[in-house]
């Protein structure tokens, strides 16, 4: 896998509704939201979802 491969991937797929972001630990939310807002592009140029939307079929699950 090349580097424009990688590029091309995050280009495609990227986009902050496909995307978790989840912090934890002595922070200050003003902080937080603050480098959130510089670090993740609230205008991305990408578009939402490029899945199509599917159903999931597990109704339950066993831990034993």
């Amino acid at each position: 896998m090349k580097r424009s491969d990688m590029i091309a991937y995050y280009k495609k797929f990227y986009h902050p509704g496909n995307a978790f972001l989840v912090i934890s630990g002595n922070f200050k939310i003003a902080t937080a939201k603050k480098l959130i807002s510089k670090f993740f592009d609230a205008n991305p140029k990408t578009k939402a979802n490029p899945y199509p939307n599917t159903k999931l079929s597990q109704r339950s699950f066993d831990i034993n």
